[in-house]
């Protein structure tokens, strides 16, 4: 580096763990439970851009590409965004924000699940 910080605004925290939880002792809750109930509230969320089906379909389309990559010197949110957006048909300007909506305050309402 040339001794000048960088002082560029982070949007997202650098991630420091990840925790699986493979035998269910950290959350009491089922992917049959929750994905069901995620996908609802965030279909909800987003129904007035993007059919919740379509939504659905693209998200998991763009998650096999992302966990199984056609080029691994790009990153997971790379292959998902090359995939995800142009097959919505809306940028990611106009979806990010609504996404970190849902993240900031409806997510937590699946605890409950």
């Amino acid at each position: 580096m040339n001794g000048v910080a960088d002082t560029r605004p982070r949007r997202f925290a650098v991630i420091q763990a990840l925790l699986f939880d493979l035998d269910d002792t950290l959350l009491n809750t089922t992917a049959e439970t929750f994905i069901p109930g995620y996908f609802r509230a965030l279909t909800a969320k987003l129904a007035h851009l993007v059919p919740p089906d379509r939504l659905v379909s693209q998200i998991m389309a763009a998650t096999q590409l992302m966990v199984h990559p056609p080029h691994p010197t790009l990153t997971n949110q790379q292959v998902f965004d090359a995939d995800f957006f142009p097959h919505i048909g809306l940028s990611r300007d106009t979806l990010e924000p609504l996404f970190d909506d849902f993240y900031a305050h409806d997510f937590a309402q699946l605890r409950a699940l």
